[in-house]
C-alpha cells in the first residue's frame, strides 16, 4: 500500500486521540493531512503527474479535482470531506476563537475514513503499491 495512505491512515487515528486530549485545533490540521495525504497517494497512481511538480496545496486539490473528480474516479460527494478538513485547518490555524468545537472535528472522522479508503482503492486498482 502506498506510503501516503498508510500516513493518511495514520494522521486520522491520531485525530481521535487528539480530541480525547482535547486539542480540537491539532485533531482538525490531522484531519485535513490524512486527507492531503490521500490525493497525495492517488495523484502519480492515475496520472501521469509528478508530485514534485505540484508546490502548493491549493495545487494539489485543483489537479485531484481535475484528474479524479472530473474524470469520474471518484464521487463528488464523497470528496466534499476535502473542504470540510480545509475550513478545519483554516479555522484551527486561522479563527480568533481559543478552540474549533469538538464536533466538527469528530464529524469529519466518518467520511474521512471513507475518503482515505477509497483513495486507497483507487490507487490498489491501478496496481499501486
Amino acid at each position: 500500500m502506498s506510503v501516503f495512505i498508510e500516513r493518511a491512515r495514520i494522521s486520522l487515528r491520531s485525530v481521535a486521540v487528539l480530541l480525547e486530549l482535547g486539542d480540537t485545533n491539532s485533531a482538525g490540521g490531522r484531519a485535513y493531512y490524512a486527507i492531503f495525504d490521500a490525493m497525495r497517494a492517488v495523484l502519480p497512481e492515475r496520472t501521469d503527474l509528478n508530485l514534485e511538480s505540484i508546490k502548493t496545496h491549493h495545487g494539489l486539490f485543483v489537479m485531484f479535482e481535475r484528474h479524479i473528480l472530473a474524470t469520474g474516479l471518484m464521487d463528488a460527494e464523497k470528496a466534499r470531506i476535502i473542504y470540510r478538513t480545509q475550513e478545519l485547518r483554516w479555522s484551527a490555524d486561522y479563527s480568533h476563537a481559543v478552540q474549533i468545537e469538538k464536533s466538527a472535528v469528530s464529524g469529519v472522522i466518518a467520511p474521512a475514513t471513507d475518503f482515505i479508503e477509497a483513495c486507497a482503492r483507487l490507487v490498489a486498482a491501478n496496481g499501486g503499491s
